[in-house]
């Protein structure tokens, strides 16, 4: 559980090119998990030292992806974010607009590892990375829990022999889990409001990934008519108007014909 890692500190995005755009729906149609979706998107937009994140965008922890994935839908797209919560009390829908660059400042950063001792046994665990997403992805028949504990924790018994995370005793699991968790504080937006009609609080979470994913990809969606529309009114190549950035694309395709101004 070595440290020499890359960290979300100081990381850029920029918004996807009509390239990276064009990957993302060839991932999605291809039926790639969530996980591996967010590593490919993020691996072409985000930069550590002007040098695309590429493959080590797996190595950042959950809540350094869904940081960069808030920044990313900051920068590339206009539009208010806008999600919904059902209230728990009188079942209203309660419509929230988030301020992506503001949810990342809530977030805690992640703390590295922890050891702890429970009942006699050590613990050493580590925050879920994109890597330990995406083998969970790739394991449908594995429990999710069980499988991201035994690639984040190492564990030894009270007589100190190394055990598997996946045969400790339950309440050992749980804290193992508990703790797991603790150390990427990003991992989770919590999302907060008061319904209007009954008055009550709701909460819910976000998956902050998943949530600019499909955000990115419906708009995205119009890429092959706006390439079109382009092409044919200026004859210009088509990997010349995908290397456009998305808005300036966007704008002349609109236009140019009124079947893209979705």
């Amino acid at each position: 559980m070595g440290t020499d890692r890359i960290t979300g500190a100081g990381i850029a995005v920029h918004p996807p090119s009509g390239e990276d755009e064009e990957a993302l729906l060839a991932a999605i149609e291809s039926g790639a998990p969530v996980a591996a979706a967010l590593t490919l998107l993020l691996g072409r937009c985000a930069q550590a030292e002007g040098i695309p994140l590429g493959a080590r965008a797996a190595a950042l922890t959950v809540g350094e992806r869904e940081a960069l994935a808030l920044r990313l839908r900051a920068v590339s797209l206009a539009q208010p974010m806008r999600a919904t919560m059902a209230c728990p009390g009188c079942g209203e829908t309660l419509e929230l607009t988030l301020d992506p660059e503001g949810l990342v400042r809530a977030a805690g950063a992640p703390v590295g590892t922890a050891t702890l001792e429970v009942d006699g046994y050590r613990l050493t665990c580590r925050p879920v990375t994109g890597l330990d997403q995406e083998a969970a992805a790739a394991a449908p028949d594995a429990e999710p829990g069980r499988l991201l504990l035994a690639r984040c924790v190492q564990a030894t018994d009270p007589r100190g022999a190394p055990v598997a995370a996946e045969a400790l005793p339950e309440a050992i699991a749980d804290r193992a889990a508990e703790a797991v968790l603790g150390l990427d504080p990003g991992a989770e937006t919590t999302l907060a409001a008061t319904c209007p009609s009954c008055g009550i609080a709701v909460s819910g979470s976000l998956d902050a990934g998943a949530f600019v994913l499909t955000e990115l990809a419906r708009h995205a969606a119009s890429l092959p008519a706006e390439v079109l529309a382009i092409a044919r009114a200026t004859g210009w190549r088509e990997a010349e108007i995908l290397a456009m950035p998305p808005a300036r694309r966007r704008r002349y395709a609109r236009l140019l014909t009124p079947e893209v101004r979705a």
